[in-house]
């Protein structure tokens, strides 16, 4: 069968144990985060703090202070809870703590006290944290990877779900930079896609018999602006697909940047509405919403219409 996402990264975790520095730490979240197969071949490096999220922060940042690489391996709506000490424990001290962010966007069936909404939106604003949303699992082992190593905190988002080995598509130029997964043949009549994470698969498939290049951010903080700026002035429009809250989003600060800019070009952000979004399939949800294929092919046309002169 197909891995999830959360395989994927206890996956990545086990490629961890022989490094006796990295430490992971969890809110009664071992099964549910993928960690028992870390837990029971590292029991003194593995913590269950119980249903602590703030405590399991903070605990993060003590040792990180003292040259642990800890994870912390938390649901996004949990880590709701600890914002206060990722900022003052965390962030501000500037530790390189490595947060594994579960559930990040729709949930479905837990409905909307365990939607990962927010977490794009209250990580964007911290200083010193980088934010990944890798798109396959290929990619996530990747960010990990440099995360384990930064010197700064790094959140790592992904969601509930089917996890792509590998989307294939060009490399990224830099650790940090964003990957054209598919590339249109002349991108003056064409979109410009950019998709975050678990939407990046979703963007290929709907745009497959449509002109468009396929972006994948890969990291949504920073943003690779020296690869995006060229793409968004040669194409004719652009279009951002995130699974996340719309306000305060990161679509919502690329939009503000490209302004800031004079960059004034056709642009669509699809994200989550401003509403709590309730139970439901993971599928369900993500059709209300506007963010599933069907959906996204049609906003895809009518926009593609819209911009190339008839």
């Amino acid at each position: 069968p197909p891995k999830t996402w959360t395989m994927a990264f206890g996956d990545w975790l086990d490629t961890q144990g022989g490094n006796p520095s990295v430490v992971v730490i969890t809110p009664a979240m071992i099964e549910g985060s993928g960690l028992a197969s870390f837990a029971a071949r590292h029991q003194q490096r593995c913590f269950d703090v119980g249903i602590a999220e703030q405590h399991a922060v903070t605990f993060a940042g003590g040792l990180a202070a003292e040259g642990m690489r800890p994870v912390v391996a938390i649901y996004s709506t949990f880590l709701q809870r600890a914002w206060d000490q990722m900022i003052h424990d965390i962030a501000l001290q500037n530790l390189p703590v490595l947060f594994a962010v579960d559930r990040a966007g729709l949930v479905g069936p837990d409905g909307a006290t365990h939607a990962g909404s927010f977490d794009l939106a209250f990580g964007q604003a911290v200083p010193n944290l980088k934010i990944a949303v890798p798109a396959d699992a290929a990619d996530l082992h990747a960010v990990l990877d440099w995360g384990i190593a930064a010197d700064s905190p790094v959140l790592v988002r992904y969601p509930r779900g089917e996890c792509p080995a590998d989307l294939g598509g060009e490399a990224a130029r830099t650790p940090l930079g964003l990957r054209v997964r598919r590339r249109a043949e002349d991108p003056h009549q064409s979109l410009l896609v950019i998709a975050l994470g678990s939407k990046v698969q979703t963007a290929l498939n709907a745009s497959a018999d449509l002109a468009a290049t396929v972006v994948d951010l890969r990291w949504a903080k920073p943003i690779d602006w020296p690869a995006l700026l060229p793409l968004v002035q040669e194409h004719a429009g652009w279009m951002i697909i995130e699974e996340g809250s719309k306000l305060s989003s990161v679509g919502a600060s690329m939009i503000a940047h490209t302004s800031e800019l004079g960059l004034f070009k056709p642009v669509k952000h699809i994200a989550l509405p401003d509403t709590f979004i309730e139970h439901g399939t993971r599928t369900e949800c993500l059709a209300d919403c506007g963010l599933d294929e069907c959906s996204l092919n049609s906003t895809m046309s009518d926009f593609l219409r819209q911009v190339l002169p008839a």
